[in-house]
């Protein structure tokens, strides 16, 4: 009997060590200058930017674009905190209770973290592009520091990427999802 609970044991202990989690979700998906982004929470902001995204798609009577993915969502994460470094203290600032009442308004009742953070991200993102922006005097400073971007202090971002989901280039600035080096290593050994 002892021998039989021993084994049930060690074949749990196996499965948790080989599946590399110690509870659904838990493992990181991203990790950004030591902000930790759990596979659960990627998959749960994936799931409410899309459906923002609907929302806003339904609204404006667009048609439906290819939903989001989770590398779309580490790629905005990994992007916040240049950008919070471009609009730290300008007119455009945009806190976390507005990001919030933005995603309540498209449906999204109790936003996560990472889905408030990607947000915000494309709050930016989507500010920049604006032509208004863009003309606007008090802008200024905020478009000189955005064009003074160099990839250099994207580089410098310390992004650390769960390899199910690809490896972060910050060259162009997104996740992607190449070859796996385990692919690699089968080639090698036929």
């Amino acid at each position: 009997m002892k021998s039989q609970r021993l084994l049930t044991v060690l074949t749990l202990s196996a499965t948790l060590v080989l599946s590399g989690c110690g509870g659904p979700g838990s493992d990181p998906a991203v990790t950004v200058d030591g902000t930790s982004y759990s596979v659960a929470e990627v998959q749960q902001a994936t799931q409410q930017i899309n459906e923002v995204v609907l929302s806003q798609q339904v609204a404006a009577g667009a048609p439906e674009q290819e939903p989001n993915t989770p590398q779309d969502l580490i790629s905005d994460l990994a992007l916040l905190p240049v950008i919070e470094e471009i609009v730290d203290g300008s007119p455009i600032e945009i806190s976390q209770t507005q990001i919030r009442d933005i995603l309540n308004r498209n449906g999204v009742a109790d936003p996560g973290p990472a889905t408030i953070d990607a947000a915000l991200s494309r709050q930016y993102r989507q500010v920049f592009s604006d032509p208004a922006t863009l003309q606007d005097p008090a802008m200024a400073d905020v478009m000189a520091k955005l064009q003074a971007l160099t990839a250099d202090r994207v580089a410098a971002i310390d992004v650390e990427v769960n390899p199910r989901y690809g490896a972060w280039d910050y060259q162009s600035g997104q996740v992607n999802l190449g070859k796996p080096s385990w692919i690699d290593s089968a080639d090698q050994d036929s």
